[in-house]
């Protein structure tokens, strides 16, 4: 929360770009000003209430304002850039330098903070708010690992924290030596590419001693983390006119009318739909969609469905941008510049959805169902296929994925615990150890078939292979929704008249980077997908350990109860001790020690299943090339390598 200030808005007033001194220290030293993406269990958190009564404090209370905020792309998401370093739970976004007073929508008063009523809180809508000039500005949906800034010496006292250091992980391990001078120009980078919303073009080193001044609505310079303003130790913001802010800028309000947005949304569909298909056959994903009976473009009307994928499924500021530069002059720079824009959008929205985000998910609605459990004869099995994929959209995904482990598990165990128990019953009774030692001798039986299945060619072919494919499918899809934008824009500067020096060749070399993004995609996935299954097995094996013990609780306890009868045992004191209930309650006091596993054969399975995941690369023609002509599309260029080792897949 902050003071309500009426002109200027709110500033970052230092230069402490440390992201997470920020987000989980609090530092007073700091480039960000904290906002929340809710309210209810966000940004009210920090609205304290009034201190007691007679604390003598009351008077100084003044109460809360709660703003609305238009975010823009220098709002930093910690979620993202700590990953499961960022142990707080308001999903924060930091505003890189401060927000701006025409970006807030209006305000709440608070007079009790948190506490106030809901009859007691009216929003007020703050006239200043420019909607022009913020509309299609949404937060920076990628993580920014280059300004975590970490320290050497973690806190490993957090219980919601890994305990391992940050660098040690591939996120922020290229890091560990960044230092101040980097990170702080690490901060003067993510200004200056991101920062053309707020009205920065250019960051530059402040004059020596300069002191803090208000321009334009927003601090000049920012200090340093100990706050002295020496020469270098402190950089402002040069703002002047950049024509090119202008033109993007022109580019985001142009408004298209029906029919020429239908034109745009015409070539797109049908030049993305030819290289859809392409691209699904170079994966053999054609013939998983033809035994399912679904064509490409039925699998494009689902994918456009989906809301992670919207910005490219529906990408009515893309069109508009497509419009803007194929009616002026559109050249190769031009052109190359709209495909970064592109790319941009499919790494931000596509890959934060995957690799970059703290716990890893399906993208795909359906992931093994479209490609297993429904043609399988069991129902039940189906059934069980689709709960769980549903599940994979949730926090809850481990779930998900155990139901998907489960379905082939379940084959393998069983008739587990059909066979006797192989011991004396009063022994087992009156010594913990030879209880103990049964215990753990069944439950290794129990645990080598679980290692089975991971390692079984079931696991390939209905766990791991047919998420990857679909999630494949997803990236396939969105690499050929931004080709076909390119191709849109080329199509309207034909159609314009508007330039005669743009052909074919140049489009095909322009979208190639599409495709080497999606590859590159495609490719960090089959990592992450690792470490995926890698956290799925540690929660089936958490599940199945206590899943045994239910059973072998039970199964223990109806033998001796079977054998408390008997004439061998009747009368001894361990078949007394039973027929006065006494077996559930030892059973239980003595199942509270853990049972002990290995998940590293499981891993080095799930390994060596990913090594055989279809990855792809692109490969670029020259001008000796005489194998391709005119006509080719950027798809016929994409090459698949085949299923091998991962130590012969060649990346691009």
């Amino acid at each position: 929360m902050a003071q309500h200030l009426p002109f200027s808005g709110f500033s970052g007033l230092v230069s402490a770009s440390h992201i997470y001194e920020h987000a989980e220290r609090h530092s007073p030293n700091s480039a960000y000003v904290s906002t929340s993406e809710r309210a209810a269990g966000g940004a009210e958190i920090f609205a304290v209430p009034p201190p007691p009564r007679g604390s003598g404090l009351e008077k100084k209370y003044k109460g809360c304002y709660l703003y609305a905020i238009h975010p823009a792309e220098n709002f930093v998401n910690t979620r993202l850039s700590l990953g499961p370093y960022s142990t707080h739970r308001e999903r924060e976004l930091l505003a890189a330098g401060g927000i701006r007073w025409d970006q807030i929508r209006g305000w709440t008063y608070l007079g009790k903070g948190r506490d106030t009523p809901i009859s007691e809180r009216k929003y007020v809508v703050n006239r200043d708010y420019d909607a022009e000039r913020w509309r299609g500005h949404v937060a920076n949906t990628e993580p920014q690992y280059q300004l975590a800034g970490f320290p050497k010496k973690m806190d490993t006292s957090n219980p919601r924290a890994p305990r391992e250091h940050p660098w040690t992980q591939d996120s922020w391990k290229d890091y560990e030596n960044q230092g101040e001078a980097g990170l702080r120009q690490a901060g003067i980078e993510f200004m200056q590419k991101h920062g053309r919303a707020f009205g920065i073009t250019n960051v530059e080193t402040c004059p020596q001693k300069q002191k803090m001044k208000r321009q334009v609505d927003f601090i000049d310079c920012w200090r340093t983390h100990n706050g002295i303003g020496e020469a270098g130790d402190e950089f402002g913001w040069e703002i002047q006119d950049d024509p090119v802010a202008v033109l993007q800028a022109e580019a985001e309000l142009i408004e298209l009318d029906p029919l020429e947005e239908e034109a745009i949304m015409s070539v797109t569909n049908e030049v993305a739909e030819s290289e859809l298909s392409k691209i699904l056959a170079r994966f053999g994903l054609d013939k998983t969609l033809a035994k399912l009976n679904l064509s490409p473009s039925q699998l494009r009307a689902r994918f456009q469905q989906y809301e992670p994928l919207a910005p490219l499924a529906k990408p009515k500021a893309l069109a508009r941008k497509a419009k803007k530069i194929g009616g002026s002059i559109l050249t190769v720079g031009v052109l190359t510049l709209y495909v970064k824009d592109l790319i941009d959008v499919f790494a931000s929205k596509l890959s934060s959805a995957l690799e970059k985000a703290a716990a890893v998910t399906s993208i795909i609605p359906v992931v093994g169902c479209l490609t297993a459990g429904l043609v399988e004869e069991d129902i039940g099995d189906a059934t069980a296929c689709v709960f769980g994929d549903v599940i994979l959209f949730t926090p809850w995904w481990p779930a998900g994925i155990s139901i998907h482990v489960a379905r082939f598990l379940k084959r393998l165990v069983v008739n587990l615990f059909g066979e006797p128990i192989d011991a004396n019953p009063q022994e087992m009774w009156e010594k913990e150890e030879t209880f103990q030692r049964i215990r753990r001798q069944e439950f290794s039986v129990y645990w080598d078939r679980i290692v089975q299945s991971f390692s079984s060619q079931n696991f390939m072919d209905k766990v791991l292979e047919p998420q990857f494919n679909a999630e494949t499918a997803g990236y396939a899809f969105a690499a050929s929704q931004a080709v076909g934008l390119v191709h849109a824009a080329q199509d309207v500067a034909r159609r314009t008249g508007s330039s005669q020096t743009l052909t074919d060749v140049d489009v095909l070399m322009a979208t190639l980077p599409i495709y080497e993004a999606m590859c590159r995609s495609i490719r960090e996935r089959s990592h992450s997908i690792v470490k995926e299954k890698e956290k799925a097995a540690q929660w089936i094996a958490r599940n199945q350990a206590e899943k045994f013990d239910r059973k072998f609780a039970l199964r223990v306890e109806r033998w001796w109860r079977l054998k408390a009868r008997s004439r061998t045992f009747r009368n001894t004191p361990f078949g007394k001790s039973v027929k006065r209930g006494n077996a559930k309650n030892l059973i239980a006091w003595r199942l509270q020690k853990p049972m002990a596993y290995n998940l590293t054969q499981i891993n080095v399975e799930i390994a060596r299943h990913a090594a055989g995941l279809k990855l792809c690369r692109v490969n670029y023609p020259n001008a000796s090339d005489t194998t391709w002509h005119l006509g080719r599309s950027a798809a016929d260029l994409v090459e698949v390598m085949e299923a091998h080792s991962a130590c012969e897949i060649v990346v691009p």
